[in-house]
Order: C-alpha cells, then sequence, then structure tokens
C-alpha cells in the first residue's frame, strides 16, 4: 500500500490516530491542533489555515507529553514536523 505525502522519505511508519494537542511556542501562545498520524521520530498534524505557526515549537499531547518539533513540510491545514 502507498502511503500519502512524504511517507517514502521517513525511516518510522506513522501510525494513524486522532488525538488533540496543542502548539506552544514564542511568549507562550498556544494553538489546538489534531495528531493525525504518529511514530517516534514526528508526527502529522492538522490545524487551522488561518494561524500562522513557527518552524519550531513544543507539541504538548492530552497527557501533557512534550515534544520539540520542528516543521518539515505543509500545507494549508496539515503539517510533518520531525521531533528534535
Amino acid at each position: 500500500m502507498v502511503e500519502r505525502g512524504m511517507d517514502n522519505r521517513r525511516n518510522h511508519r506513522r501510525n494513524p490516530i486522532s488525538q488533540a494537542a496543542r502548539i506552544v511556542y514564542g511568549d507562550r501562545s498556544v494553538i489546538d491542533c489534531l495528531i493525525c498520524d504518529l511514530s517516534i521520530a514526528g508526527a502529522g498534524l492538522e490545524v487551522s489555515i488561518l494561524v500562522p505557526i513557527p518552524g519550531t515549537f513544543d507539541l504538548i499531547t492530552r497527557y501533557d507529553d512534550a515534544h520539540t518539533c520542528r516543521v518539515v513540510w505543509r500545507t494549508s491545514d496539515r503539517m510533518g514536523v520531525s521531533f528534535q
């Protein structure tokens, strides 16, 4: 099965999930997002198209796990991030 997006460049397979999370950056600005897929090395996120998001930020999950992320790719309402 061929997976969508940048999967052919990944070292770790991402598993589909649907989990609410928060993007936190700068002066502690917070943006709600949805984690659409997840691996040990990164995630696919769905975000509002109206909100500018920096190239690096912290991703906080519903369990208060925190990951520092770097944006690898983005479209109008989705982005792929790698965990730093």
